[in-house]
């Protein structure tokens, strides 16, 4: 987001790993940590961006719901994306090594527009409906059900609901 953002483009995080521009989808990110044979931790990171893409060069089901930078008017080109991105990574990867969990986590949430709202994720765990309210130290998703009861949730596909007419907003 950060790296989109010196483009022009001012992206949104949706948990756990899309960026969003106008509330559509724009990248994906999955990072995997692996250990080496050497005994070190090592970190692997996928970045799809979509550049230059046209609505019609989306399939059908995803008209609606993804998008790319030249479909918000921000022209750039693909290297350009990809410097972007590993100039604004080398920071916060440099922070995170050093133990600065909490800064990075930081970064997530004021990124994300989703607090506050009623989501229902989709995952390992069932579907699970809840008040988006913030992330735990690894950064999981801590949801709020409708008991009051808090309910920590790993990894799954989010869909933002409809606030209901009768909870507070």
């Amino acid at each position: 987001a950060r790296g989109l953002e010196t483009l022009g483009a001012r992206a949104e995080l949706k948990w756990p790993n899309d960026l969003t521009l106008a509330e559509r989808k724009v990248s994906g990110i999955l990072a995997e940590s692996r250990r080496t044979p050497e005994g070190t931790d090592a970190a692997v990171i996928g970045v799809g961006v979509n550049v230059t893409q046209a609505a019609e060069d989306f399939p059908p089901e995803f008209g609606a719901v993804a998008t790319s930078l030249a479909m918000e008017g921000c022209l750039t080109s693909r290297e350009d994306v990809a410097a972007a991105f590993l100039n604004a990574l080398e920071p916060l990867w440099i922070e995170f090594q050093e133990g600065d969990r909490e800064a990075a986590l930081d970064a997530w949430r004021a990124r994300a527009g989703f607090w506050g709202r009623r989501l229902r994720v989709r995952g390992a765990q069932g579907e699970v409906t809840g008040i988006a309210r913030d992330l735990d130290p690894d950064g999981a998703l801590i949801l709020e059900r409708e008991s009051g009861e808090t309910f920590t949730v790993f990894a799954g596909d989010v869909e933002a609901l409809p606030p209901s007419a009768c909870e507070p907003a």
